[in-house]
């Protein structure tokens, strides 16, 4: 969302950033915007950052969990609307537009509440609410995105299994909107519209999606698909990572689980296992990702000689280095799409949420392995690793894909600004709305 405001910004709109800080990620300097001008509400009684200490990212994704985060969410915008009051300046602002993360639908109301009528939003996903759209979810070959391990090829039984998550898709979709709903009712008076109503009125949806990296799907009209929007040009390493990746006789190999999967949350048995496993491919140097106090994964470290630790990787620069070889990821998209656009393939981990969805993705695109946590261990990463490192066809995909993604007739910068002028100039536009929502 920085990168988007950032992007407005320098297109001359007048941009206002508004940032709740329930977690030390939006406690940042910035957050992600140099040059919007960002409000923030501080001290928020939620603090996502303890609730998530007791999520275990290498256990079971169950449904129950899945339920806990979007309460949890609710809980953060009750938070905020005790508060709302120190938003009321923002009515006197005149906004000609909102953009609004999809995530949750605290920031929908928000709009409400303000007076912005003109809405696009962001969407990390498209199948999240597709169906608040009106989009066609074929479940015979389109994967729900949440904790779901399907690919588009499934055969009768992955099927019944993409139903089944579709069925509780469904449910916790209309649950959580359900409780939004009441909790703006509750703040703003019984006549405060629907979620539901104010989701299907959005004139924009911007994907942060690669049509060349998902399976394609049915979309709508006000479907618009802006995915690795902000990958700038790769600069030249500097120390010490120029000289880390000239280790490796045939090689570098880089391991990151992201800003939400803290390396201290692996057990130290499981961490053994993976070093010792990265031990083995001696013609390769490995470089990886751990927290600031993962003092176990630097002694771990320290025993060999192809392993490096850092609490910082300037990853798209080394993801744009020649003797980048392999990517351990966890299947964030954005780290995904990063990988696809410099030819990169991947191993992908996923632990939670969209990551299943996303890693099948790769996998179905033919450059990245999947890598499932309930068997991480020593010989099942041997055998990941010598599977992709074996078999040129990895590389050989990603290659395809970085060339179709940077040949694309219009980039992902050209594409949001243009349609973001449109809409701001035109305003509603009913006409790309579904009859089914009218």
């Amino acid at each position: 969302m920085g990168k988007l405001a950032d992007y407005l910004v320098t297109d001359e709109h007048d941009v206002t950033f508004f940032i709740p800080e329930y977690s030390k990620f939006s406690s940042s300097r910035t957050n992600g915007t140099k040059l919007a001008k960002i409000i923030r509400m501080k001290d928020l009684t939620i603090n996502f950052d303890d609730m998530m200490k007791g999520f275990d990212l290498f256990g079971p994704n169950t449904f129950s969990g899945r339920l806990g985060i979007e309460d949890m969410f609710v809980e953060i915008c009750d938070s905020v609307l005790e508060r709302r009051h120190e938003l009321d300046s923002l009515k006197n602002y005149n906004f000609d537009l909102v953009l609004t993360n999809s995530v949750e639908y605290c920031g929908i109301g928000l709009a409400k509440y303000i007076g912005i009528k003109n809405q696009i939003m962001y969407f990390y996903i498209l199948c999240h609410i597709d169906k608040k759209l009106g989009v066609t979810q074929p479940i015979s070959y389109v994967p729900v995105v949440l904790d779901n391990k399907n690919s588009p090829k499934m055969n009768f039984l992955d099927r019944i299994n993409n139903f089944y998550a579709y069925l509780q898709t469904v449910f916790a979709l209309y649950r959580h909107e359900w409780k939004m709903t009441q909790l703006f009712k509750k703040h703003l008076g019984s006549n405060f519209p629907s979620i539901s109503s104010l989701l299907s009125d959005t004139n924009l949806c911007f994907i942060n999606g690669n049509e060349f990296l998902d399976a394609a799907r049915p979309i709508l009209h006000k479907t618009v698909y802006i995915g690795g929007l902000g990958l700038e040009d790769p600069k030249p390493l500097q120390e010490p990572y120029k000289s880390l990746m000239e280790k490796g006789q045939k090689g570098v190999i880089m391991l990151s689980l992201g800003t939400i999967a803290p390396t201290t949350f692996i057990k130290q048995s499981l961490k053994e296992e993976i070093f010792e496993a990265f031990s083995e491919f001696s013609d390769y140097h490995f470089i990886m990702k751990i927290d600031k106090n993962d003092e176990i994964s630097r002694g771990l470290a320290a025993k060999f000689e192809n392993i490096d630790v850092s609490d910082w990787l300037p990853q798209k620069d080394i993801l744009a280095h020649t003797r980048l070889k392999l990517f351990i990821v966890h299947g964030g998209y954005n780290s995904l799409i990063e990988s696809a656009t410099r030819g990169v393939p991947v191993i992908v981990l996923p632990l939670f949420a969209d990551q299943f969805r996303n890693a099948k993705n790769a996998e179905y695109r033919g450059f990245g392995y999947y890598l499932d946590k309930f068997s991480l261990g020593k010989e099942s990463m041997k055998k990941a690793l010598d599977t992709v490192l074996s078999n040129p066809s990895y590389k050989n995909s990603a290659i395809r894909l970085s060339h179709l993604i940077k040949d694309k007739p219009f980039t992902s910068e050209e594409t949001f600004l243009r349609w973001t002028r449109f809409v701001a100039e035109h305003g509603i536009l009913p006409e790309l709305h579904v009859e089914a929502l009218i």
